[in-house]
């Protein structure tokens, strides 16, 4: 099985597997490319996680790319744990059952304050808007000073051109 609660581990700790003497037999490690921005946000390339799943990704979702990648006990093959696109991270591993730890955390709330900018991103469209620093005055009052450097990066270099936002 490679869901850790049939090993009776709790969900918000990685999934270590140890044998009677403690070493480990298995780990949920995921390997993450350099430039991904999971390894940017962790702020690691690899990582033990949990996991909970009992099926794998085959492949990625279209406009999705792999960037996270743990081999399979089983069949060796490795198996996808964590794609991206412009406007999403998606983790085969729950890191919001983990937020006690930093890394996580900020993986969740980065996700959950983009998610904030592309709905009032949609907001400002529907109401006639297509301006950068409107988007940017809107979330900024609705969320103060939350967005960070790296949210405003993203903002302008990532978001702004796919949403036809002038500046």
């Amino acid at each position: 099985s490679q869901d850790q609660d049939r090993f009776g581990l709790p969900r918000s700790e990685p999934f270590v597997v140890r044998s009677a003497d403690g070493s480990v037999i298995f780990e949920n490690r995921v390997e993450l490319e350099e430039d991904s921005e999971v390894a940017r946000l962790l702020g690691e390339t690899s990582i033990v996680t949990n996991r909970l799943h009992h099926q794998a990704v085959a492949e990625p979702g279209a406009g999705f790319e792999v960037t996270g990648l743990v081999p399979d006990p089983v069949t060796g093959r490795p198996t996808i744990e964590t794609t991206e696109s412009w406007n999403a991270i998606t983790t085969q591993f729950h890191p919001e059952l983990m937020m006690h730890d930093p890394r996580f955390r900020r993986l969740v709330e980065t996700v959950t304050r983009r998610a904030h900018v592309l709905f009032q991103a949609d907001r400002l469209k529907a109401e006639g808007s297509a301006d950068l620093g409107a988007l940017i005055d809107r979330v900024r009052a609705r969320v103060g000073d939350l967005l960070s450097g790296a949210d405003l990066d993203w903002l302008r270099e990532r978001a702004a051109p796919r949403l036809a936002l002038g500046s």
